[in-house]
């Protein structure tokens, strides 16, 4: 089988498919390098069969725009490295990958979030296997992308009103006070002139 160098410490050699075998059969298995054939390297086990992951039918509603996560249930999905699981969501992967043995987390592309009222299909690939639809994912609108934004314009013109208010009561008050000002100043020259008058009179 093809190998490939990942580091300098690990090769990984995708396994053949095999017929014919029951979970727990064991194969030995062996290294060729420069000539050499290696056996069951390093002395550990030789390779067992195990289950195939088994995916239950999804049907996933999601938010757009929410950023959440999906979540995949199913059976054995630790018996495949996490590397070689291929999830995607109307054709785009579905990144951030978290595995248990019964679960699947992910997160959905960005491009669902302009795809409300759709669904997408989710598709698994293990490996080199053929793609597998195991269902949908029903995109609705995320009421609190929309309430949000409502809810601060709201409060931004409310402000606003408040503060063209706030403005104008003190504009109004500088105003009648400059009046009152003025009308103190025509008043005191009034009884200024008036007071010279009455000086003048008293001199003649």
């Amino acid at each position: 089988v093809n190998c490939t160098v990942r580091s300098s410490s690990v090769v990984a050699c995708r396994v053949p498919i095999f017929t014919g075998i029951d979970v727990g059969d064991q194969f030995n298995y062996s290294l060729r390098l420069d000539g050499e054939t290696l056996s069951n390297l390093q002395d550990t086990e030789s390779l067992e069969a195990v289950d195939d992951p088994v995916f239950n039918p999804v049907s996933i509603d999601y938010a757009a725009g929410s950023g959440e996560q999906i979540i995949i249930e199913g059976e054995n999905f630790l018996n495949v490295l996490q590397e070689d699981y291929n999830i995607t969501v109307n054709g785009q992967p579905c990144t951030d990958l978290s595995i248990t043995d019964t679960r699947i987390f992910c997160t959905p592309p960005d491009s669902l979030d302009s795809q409300a009222g759709s669904t997408a299909a989710v598709m698994v690939q293990i490996g080199d296997g053929v793609p597998v639809m195991i269902g949908d994912i029903n995109i609705s609108l995320n009421l609190i992308v929309i309430i949000v934004p409502v809810v601060v314009g709201g409060f931004l013109i409310l402000l606003a009103i408040l503060v063209t208010v706030i403005i104008c009561c003190v504009c109004g008050y500088v105003r009648r006070k400059s009046k009152r000002v003025e009308l103190e100043r025509l008043k005191d020259k009034v009884t200024h002139e008036k007071e010279k008058e009455d000086l003048h009179q008293q001199v003649e």
